[in-house]
Order: structure tokens, then C-alpha cells, then sequence
């Protein structure tokens, strides 16, 4: 499950410019952040106060020109119009406003009233970073993150996110959390991500409220606390965040950190649907109407995560259901502890998980894998003839191959080239390239050794011939 690294809404812009996600798979896109400022905001205003505006802006004052600025980008009192907004912003940037520089960096970002220049942009960004505004440091970030106008510099990112989060700017908090987790510009500390999260999520930072939740769940710096996680799960699900509701339901489905109830679960599930969100969609298409979990529904489960490649999410269902010595999870979770995915890496756990799901075939050809590789475990031909020659027997094609290479090669297991050709043979009638590979090299192999046999042989028996008669 991917993490949101931004919640705010874009203003009038058509444009969306999600950040990605914490995890490199799928999740909801989420709109530009929108610059937000501190003096100057409009909401509603008389006539009156328009005209002071426009008459001290005529004069030059930079702040009543940004005022103009955003009174024509919102459209109150006189129609919006951006070309204006950015006549006014633009008057007031170049007089040092720091709002006015500030958004004329989302002006040019979103080619509102101008064309679109992402170089301009970083150039104001730039200017009221520097001037201390927390939304620009933030936006600046964001730029050298995404490597909009600039080089992708995720140092450069680190260091503005960081300076815009100690003003207490939520959702830089956030980011900040998001780097620290990933090792991103930082070196990977789960701790300070925490911390960061915690920060962004009591500002009511519906993403770091997410965020904050996932790290308990799966025990990231933290002790993991199923009910920990629900807390803050509930807190952005009651904000709205699908990504959130739709976390609430698995735990309400599953009862961990909260009762078994599979009508909130439902409930939770179709709060997120009803904003689009995909995998909410799928659990109510596919989920039993009774909403009771069984080994097969949770590996199901963890099976449709393991396609999305979304390996964390994978991880947790696939757990949950080998919890229940369901052999199917039990394979498909070792191989995420062989490779590393969704969790970190771990082929002892690994073979201890192939080892459980008993006579599994691919769980056998895994397990001999491991030996055979001696990755992570002590090397073992023996075992691995062993799981290989079991799981061919349940009919695993890679496991024929393999079984094929040891007899070719006599390791773990006296060399016998016509069992190999057996095993090469069985497996190509499966349709597997490698086994009709190996099985053309051995047949070509055993040919010479036959041909030379019998050149030795007749060598022999010609050397006998021409010794003097006794």
C-alpha cells in the first residue's frame, strides 16, 4: 500500500503534480499542493476595501498589490481572472514580497495567466524560501524532489522539507517523515520518521495521521501496536482519506488492534469505494457476504496485493492467512522473506516458512533453491537433491531441471548422465526452454563420451593385435 505524502487540494489549477508515493506502486493521486500564506488572504470583502487596494497598489506598495493578486485569483468581488492575478503578483514580487514571490511560483508552475515555467518557478520558490516562508521552502523542496526545473537533488529536497517543517508546516512534517523511512536525501531512521509523522499527524495532517498508523501496524521503529494503529487509522478515515478507511476495514475485518466487526468493516470499505478507491472496490467484489475471513480468502488476498507489486501489503495478508498453516501462504510468504520484498530480507525465515508448508510442491523447489544456492543458509546439495526430487515428483517442471543438473554434474548425488537426460526430457515435454537446452548439451555430451568409448575400445583391441604371438 502506497503512503500519501500530501493532502492539500489544488487551488483553480487544472493541473495535478502528485508527489509520488512513499512506496513506488499504486494509490490515489493527489492534487498540487496549493500555496497557502499567512497576511493577505481573502476570503469576503467590500467594494471599498478593493478600491484602497487598487489605489495603494497603484502607488507601489507591494502588499496591497498582492492583495489585488489574490482578490483576481479567487474572483472576489471582480471576476477571477490569472492574467490579472499575475500582473499583481508579479508587481508585488519584484518588490519583495514574499507572498507575492510565493505564488507567483505557482503561477508560473501551473501556467496560470502565463506559460508554464518550471525554471521561473524555482526562481520565486527560491526567492521567498530564502525570505523564511514555509510553503515556498516546502514547494522549492518539492521541486528538487521531483526534479521539475532544476536537477533532481534529493539532498537539496531534504534540507528545504526540513526547514519548512520545523515552522510547523504539516505537511513538510510529513515529507520529512517520508524521507527518513525511505533513507531518501537522509540516512533511514524509522525513529526520527516517526517523530515527524507524529508531528504532521497532531497538526491534523490527514497523511501523516496514515502514516503514523502504517508504522505501528507493521512495527517500523516502533513496537508494532495493531491497536495503536487503528487509533491513528480512524482519525484520518474520519477526515475522509479513503487510503485510511479502507486500512480501518482490513482491521476490522481481520480483528486486530480492533474487534472483529465485519459491519463496520463493510462500512469502512464502501467509505472508501465511494471515492474510487481501487482495492476497496475489489475487497467488496470478491469478499464473502458474510465478511468472515478464512486461510484462502486472506491468501487470496495477499495474492492480489502480490500482483499490484505492492510486496508490504502482500506481506500483512499473506501472514495472516499462514497464521492458519495455509501451505499456499506459507510459500508465497517465504518468498517474500527470500527476496526481501514487503520486509526485510530474511532466508532463514524463509526456509522455516517452505519447511511448514510440508509437501508443497513449488515450496519444496523453493526450499532446495535455498540449499542449492547456499544464500543466506549453510550450502546443502544433499537437501537440495532432496527437495528437488520430492517436488519433482509432484510434478514441479523447474524442479526436474534442477534435479537434472545435479545428476549431470554428481553434486549431491553420484553423477548419471541418462537419469539427467530423464529428468531434461520430462521437463521439455512440459514446455520448459532450459530443460530442451540441457537436454540437447547432455545428449550431445553423452555422444562424444560414447564415441570416444569406442574409439578407446577399438584403440585397445588394435594395440592388442600388433603385440608379438607368444
Amino acid at each position: 500500500m502506497n503512503k500519501p505524502v500530501a493532502i492539500e487540494k489544488a487551488g483553480n489549477s487544472s493541473d495535478a503534480h502528485a508527489l509520488p508515493r512513499n512506496h513506488t506502486d499504486t494509490a490515489k493521486g493527489l492534487p498540487e499542493v496549493y500555496y497557502k500564506n499567512g497576511k493577505g488572504v481573502v476570503g469576503s470583502v467590500d467594494r471599498k476595501k478593493i478600491d484602497t487596494w487598487f489605489r495603494e497598489a497603484r502607488q507601489g506598495k507591494p502588499q496591497a498589490q498582492y492583495n489585488l493578486g489574490v482578490v483576481f485569483f479567487k474572483g472576489v468581488g471582480v471576476p477571477a481572472d490569472h492574467k490579472e492575478a499575475f500582473k499583481w503578483f508579479a508587481r508585488a514580487a519584484e518588490k519583495g514580497s514574499v507572498q507575492g514571490q510565493g505564488f507567483l511560483g505557482v503561477m508560473y508552475e501551473n501556467g496560470l495567466g502565463v506559460d508554464q515555467n518550471d525554471e521561473t518557478s524555482l526562481h520565486w520558490y527560491q526567492k521567498a524560501a530564502e525570505q523564511e516562508d514555509s510553503t515556498a521552502q516546502f514547494n522549492l523542496a518539492r521541486m528538487y524532489y521531483q526534479g521539475k526545473g532544476t536537477e533532481k537533488s534529493l539532498d537539496e529536497a531534504a534540507k528545504w522539507f526540513e526547514k519548512a517543517a520545523e515552522k510547523n508546516n504539516d505537511t513538510a512534517q510529513n515529507m520529512l517523515g517520508v524521507l527518513y523511512e525511505n533513507g531518501e536525501g537522509v540516512s533511514q531512521d524509522f525513529s526520527k520518521a516517526e517523530s515527524w509523522y507524529r508531528r504532521a499527524a497532531l497538526g491534523g495532517n490527514e497523511a501523516g495521521l496514515y502514516n503514523l498508523g502504517d508504522l505501528y501496524e507493521r512495527g517500523k521503529g516502533v513496537r508494532e501496536d495493531p491497536g495503536r494503529a487503528a487509533r491513528w487509522f480512524r482519525k484520518a478515515a474520519v477526515n475522509g482519506l479513503d487510503m485510511a478507511q479502507f486500512k480501518l476495514g482490513t482491521l476490522y475485518y481481520c480483528g486486530e488492534g480492533v474487534e472483529h466487526a465485519p459491519k463496520k468493516a463493510l462500512q469502512w470499505f464502501c467509505s472508501a469505494a465511494e471515492q474510487g478507491h481501487p482495492h476497496a472496490k475489489h475487497f467488496l467484489e470478491t469478499t464473502a457476504l458474510d465478511f468472515e475471513p478464512t486461510a484462502e480468502d486472506l491468501y487470496k488476498k495477499g495474492q492480489y496485493f502480490f500482483d499490484q507489486k505492492e510486496y508490504e501489503e502482500a506481506f500483512l495478508w499473506l501472514k495472516r492467512s499462514a497464521n492458519f498453516d495455509y501451505a499456499l501462504a506459507q510459500n508465497s510468504l517465504g518468498l517474500l522473506y527470500d527476496y526481501g520484498k514487503g520486509c526485510d530480507r530474511d532466508p532463514l525465515m524463509a526456509r522455516e516458512l517452505f519447511q511448514k508448508a510440508g509437501d508443497h510442491d513449488e515450496a519444496l523447489f523453493n526450499l532446495g533453491m535455498l540449499y542449492f544456492l547456499g544464500d543466506g543458509i549453510d550450502r546443502d546439495e544433499q537437501m537440495a537433491f532432496s527437495c528437488f526430487r520430492r517436488s519433482s515428483n509432484g510434478n514441479e517442471t523447474r524442479a526436474k531441471v534442477f534435479l537434472g543438473i545435479l545428476y549431470e554434474n554428481g553434486r549431491g548425488i553420484a553423477q548419471d548422465l541418462s537419469l539427467a537426460v530423464s529428468c531434461y526430457r520430462k521437463a521439455a515435454w512440459q514446455g520448459d526452454a532450459f530443460a530442451r537446452f540441457h537436454l540437447n548439451a547432455t545428449a550431445a555430451r553423452m555422444a562424444c563420451l560414447c564415441h570416444l568409448s569406442m574409439a578407446a575400445r577399438v584403440a585397445f583391441e588394435m594395440g592388442q593385435a600388433s603385440l608379438p604371438y607368444r
